[in-house]
Parts: C-alpha cells; sequence; structure tokens
C-alpha cells in the first residue's frame, strides 16, 4: 500500500508443497507513502485492485 492506497504487482502461484521463490519482483524505487505489503488471491491474470481480503500483511517502516 502507497498512501492507504493498493499498488498491483506480480502474480504468482505456489508449487505444490506452497512454497515459491520469486525473481524479478518489481518494488517501488521508493519507500516514501509505502506503509504495508499484502499478498491477495486473485485470477491468474491479476487485477489493479485487490478482490479479496489480503492473507498476508507485513508492515513496512522506514529507519531514520
Amino acid at each position: 500500500f502507497r498512501d492507504c492506497q493498493p499498488m498491483p504487482s506480480r502474480v504468482f502461484t505456489p508449487d505444490q508443497d506452497g512454497t515459491i521463490t520469486l525473481v524479478h519482483l518489481q518494488l517501488p524505487q521508493s519507500t516514501n507513502g509505502v506503509t504495508a505489503i499484502a499478498v491477495t488471491e486473485e485470477p491468474a491474470s491479476g487485477s489493479k485492485l485487490p478482490t479479496t481480503q489480503p492473507f498476508l500483511v507485513g508492515t513496512v517502516t522506514r529507519s531514520q
């Protein structure tokens, strides 16, 4: 989330054992305004806004 608005990232599918290694994940160039990173279940084609409730959320903090 940047400035309280969700931002789309990359669609991925975990392996059968539930693991995944993400390569070339596009992250914002700056963390200004970024407060959290969340994972939702979305269609394979992706979506501009989340269509489901996040099941994994991490808070982003800035070090001074």
